[in-house]
């Protein structure tokens, strides 16, 4: 685990975590041997049910001192473009 050097809380910014100012590192979620993915799934359209959907690989940052785990969609204007169903 890297040391902080007593910086804990120095400030949130690129590559620091917003828990406890560590250093971060970048990461890939995996889900079995394949890249998890985020689904958004829109409203089915009237006429014969089609369910529109998008998706996105998941990304990830997590801090070599706390091991706090942020995920982030890679694609995130490809997940806008679907009404989401959230029903």
């Amino acid at each position: 685990m890297a040391q902080n050097s007593g910086e804990k809380g120095r400030g949130v910014g690129k590559g620091a975590c917003p828990r406890c100012g560590g250093a971060t590192s970048k990461g890939t979620l995996k889900a079995g041997n394949q890249e998890a993915q985020v689904v958004i799934a829109g409203e089915p359209d009237g006429f014969l049910g089609v369910i529109p959907y998008t998706t996105s690989q998941v990304a990830a940052r997590v801090c070599r001192d706390c091991g706090h785990i942020e995920l982030f969609a890679r694609n995130l204007q490809d997940l806008l473009k679907v009404e989401p169903d959230d029903e």
